[in-house]
């Protein structure tokens, strides 16, 4: 056997330059959720008070974004909704009603907590991104509502008002990494 025979093609790799462009130019392009495995691993291993700010950094973007979501929670009826995502360790605390609107990583439900709504992180992300209607979702038992259904249906009300995508507000933390974030 000849020794040329097991030689490899030296294809050239691309460089790290050309893979950020290709994959810049296609981010713009997937309507896609986001990848939903490295969401809940972020969300499992990042220190809590980093992930808690990094909740307060979404909540002043959404500020900037959509300015007008942040006033209409702040006009609810006072409230505090735990959002409970079944496969992560830990729940969210989000306070309407006043204003800064503020959101909240707790460990379990807070005492004074209005309404409870529950699902994966999967359905809690096509909910908020308006995929999929709630009520689907309630019926078919994928999202569980308890507590004041009115603070829930307000809150409701309001999302379903703005167009939000995850991928966009996490994106915009990073600055001008933000094709290479989503």
């Amino acid at each position: 056997v000849a020794a040329n025979t097991y030689r490899r093609a030296r294809t050239p790799l691309p460089t790290v330059a050309a893979r950020f462009a290709t994959f810049a130019t296609h981010a713009d392009m997937d309507p896609s959720p986001p990848p939903l495995a490295l969401l809940r691993g972020a969300a499992t291993v990042l220190p809590r008070p980093l992930l808690a700010r990094l909740a307060d950094a979404v909540v002043r973007g959404l500020g900037r974004t959509h300015p007008r979501l942040l006033a209409n929670l702040a006009k609810l009826e006072p409230a505090t909704v735990h959002v409970v995502p079944t496969d992560l360790p830990y729940g969210f605390a989000l306070e309407v009603g006043r204003e800064p609107v503020r959101l909240r990583i707790v460990d379990e439900r807070p005492a004074m907590a209005s309404a409870q709504v529950s699902g994966s992180v999967a359905v809690l992300l096509d909910l908020l991104e308006g995929r999929i209607d709630s009520d689907t979702l309630f019926f078919r038992r994928d999202l569980i509502i308890s507590g004041n259904t009115e603070a829930v249906v307000g809150l409701r009300n309001v999302l379903d008002r703005e167009e939000l995508r995850l991928t966009d507000e996490l994106g915009a933390l990073c600055g001008p990494l933000r094709p290479a974030a989503r």
